[in-house]
């Protein structure tokens, strides 16, 4: 081992820690005793050494250290810092001298001798990392199933798969345990690609419902039945081993798989047959309501809706049930059938809350999905009079201003979003309330005191989610400061379609586009494009897109008119590589847009989707 002038290393030591370290402890009020300095070189050496590992400085923690150890080759503190300074460094050979020592010292301590085959192993001395590990096995003596563990996962963790498997087969033998180290055997068989094998060792684990080979076992098969190269075989195993046995874990993982798998027949069956083995709890069937209604599966959700509702009427879940079904019919466009679930949640509602909720639920539907907005008013007023506190109450007092503006009652709707605010909102809440108050100013033509409003609300909210919105339209109030008549029109367009008036919207925004001043043509083309794309008209969409990139190449709204170019091609047959090349131009081009992420996100699933296909 080298010799290094110890002054040297201490000082270059001591200067790198406290260069990261920020203020000293003298700067600081220490918020426990003063611990006393160490008392001896030896000690204050370690200290050192140690404060380099937390810095990850390897290097010259490992020439302290070698320096330590000259003078006290015994102390095992030091022979460990030293053994992960190694490791860290890959200095494997300087390693493998530290174990065997370790091996002398100690000639009983299996994990020495793991190490030992470990390092030898990444040397590539197979022959004497087998031997090693031989050594190990004989060491772990009578079997004690996490010393045998230790091993088998070290085998495996180094590539001596044959080794280990004769180890698991040798253990189950001498245990009369066929079962033993299930998860580990199938891994390797994974890794072999005898996917129906490793599904025979994973199953019998998922009977034992509460341990951690059942769970972890669990997670495998579900990886392997969520591969498309190996799903078929688990599948056909894991029914033919199962067939007449009464397993709730096996019941949730064939259920759970063919929901993802989009088999929906045999999903809703198996969730049925894993109720009526928990004794119908009901749980289960909730959790798959949930599942698909956080994927959007609503046609799934009504299902098992109406199959709770038939079968529990009177459960303690009925009510999140029909919450659920309610809202999956919304969704469908059966609005009258969920209108008539939540008059009837409401007419047997026993308390205030649930009353409320479910009036705020019919307001929210004449409010977004029949555009009646009087009707929808009349919901919330109800709610705001009668049951003046809970969610229902908040949710029913942020409706209200709503209504107001999608009739064009501007005066109303800022009263109605004022005393919102002055409610105890959370942060989403108050953002949402501030920026419709300047939006307002910005309907009114009175740009200033919008802008002044926009500039607020991204200073207070930075990462808000109306905070694009907000600088969008202080750019656009920037750009359009001598053209008055413009900005009216853009600002006329825009409370058009708050107001859902289409054919308005249209006809403002086209007058923008044909206008001789050319200053909002781009963003008006790309609204346009917009609301063609809302209107199913993805062809128009694309004509504005079109012009948008032949007469506006510097726009920022260029590069978000490529994005929805893209998406609609990659829903047209035969024009995916199109949507790739534009994908990837604004990778390139335009890595820093909001949108890139989801960009990002779609090249990879059209990737994976080649590499499976």
């Amino acid at each position: 081992m080298r010799r290094l002038n110890f002054r040297i290393i201490v000082f270059l030591a001591i200067s790198m820690a406290a260069s990261v370290a920020g203020p000293t402890l003298a700067q600081q009020a220490p918020p426990f005793p003063v611990v006393q300095k160490p008392s001896t070189d030896l000690d204050r050496r370690v200290v050192v050494a140690r404060q380099l590992i937390r810095q990850r400085n390897y290097e010259g923690a490992s020439a302290l250290l070698e320096v330590v150890l000259e003078g006290d080759p015994g102390n095992r503190v030091v022979q460990s810092l030293l053994m992960t300074c190694y490791e860290q460094l890959k200095y494997y050979e300087k390693a493998e001298v530290l174990a065997r020592d370790f091996v002398s010292q100690s000639p009983q301590n299996l994990s020495y001798r793991l190490k030992l085959a470990e390092l030898l192993m990444a040397q590539g001395k197979r022959d004497e990392g087998a031997q090693a590990y031989q050594e190990a096995v004989k060491l772990a003596g009578s079997f004690e199933l996490n010393r045998y563990r230790l091993v088998v996962s070290s085998m495996i963790a180094n590539g001596e798969d044959s080794a280990a498997i004769a180890l698991i087969d040798s253990a189950r033998v001498s245990q009369s345990d066929p079962h033993l180290f299930g998860v580990e055997k199938g891994q390797l068989l994974e890794e072999d690609k005898q996917y129906a094998a490793a599904a025979r060792e994973y199953y019998p684990l998922l009977l034992q419902d509460t341990t951690m080979d059942a769970m972890n076992a669990e997670r495998r098969l579900l990886s392997l039945l969520d591969f498309v190269e190996s799903s078929p075989e688990v599948e056909k195993t894991l029914l033919a081993v199962s067939e007449g046995t009464v397993s709730q874990r096996v019941l949730r993982l064939l259920a759970t798989y063919y929901l993802r798998s989009e088999q929906f027949d045999k999903a809703f069956t198996y969730t049925i047959k894993q109720d009526s083995l928990e004794q119908r709890k009901g749980a289960t069937l909730m959790n798959f309501m949930h599942q698909c209604r956080d994927r959007k599966l609503y046609d799934q959700v009504i299902r098992m809706g109406e199959y709770v509702l038939a079968q529990y009427p009177d459960a303690p879940f009925t009510l999140d049930a029909q919450h659920l079904y309610a809202e999956a019919l919304t969704h469908t466009g059966r609005l009258e059938d969920a209108l008539a679930v939540y008059r009837a949640i409401d007419s047997n509602a026993v308390n205030g809350n649930i009353h409320a909720e479910a009036l705020y639920d019919m307001g929210d539907i004449y409010l977004n999905y029949l555009n009646d907005y009087p009707t929808a008013l009349k919901y919330f007023d109800s709610v705001t009079a009668r049951y003046p506190q809970g969610m229902g109450y908040l949710l029913s007092m942020r409706g209200k201003p709503f209504c107001y503006l999608r009739m064009g009652r501007l005066d109303d709707a800022r009263e109605q979003f004022g005393q919102l605010l002055n409610h105890r909102l959370n942060d989403d809440m108050q953002e949402e309330g501030r920026y419709y108050v300047g939006l307002i100013d910005f309907f009114e033509h009175e740009f200033d005191t919008a802008q002044v409003a926009f500039k607020k609300l991204t200073i207070d909210y930075p990462r808000g989610f109306f905070v694009n919105d907000a600088l969008e339209l202080m750019m656009m109030i920037t750009e359009a400061k001598n053209s008055p008549d413009l900005l009216s029109s853009y600002a006329d367009a825009l409370m058009y379609a708050q107001q859902r008036l289409p054919d308005s919207t249209l006809k403002n925004l086209e007058s923008i586009v044909e206008a001789d001043n050319k200053t909002l043509a781009d963003v008006a083309l790309f609204k346009l494009a917009t609301l063609e794309l809302e209107r199913a008209d993805s062809t128009q969409a694309l004509e504005y897109v079109e012009k948008l990139v032949s007469g506006f190449p510097e726009s920022y709204y260029l590069p978000y008119g490529l994005k929805m170019k893209a998406d609609v091609l990659l829903q047209r047959e035969g024009k995916t590589e199109e949507a790739k090349a534009i994908y990837r131009q604004l990778l390139e081009t335009y890595p820093n847009y909001p949108f890139i992420s989801e960009v990002r996100k779609k090249m990879r699933e059209l990737e994976t989707d080649l590499l499976i296909g």
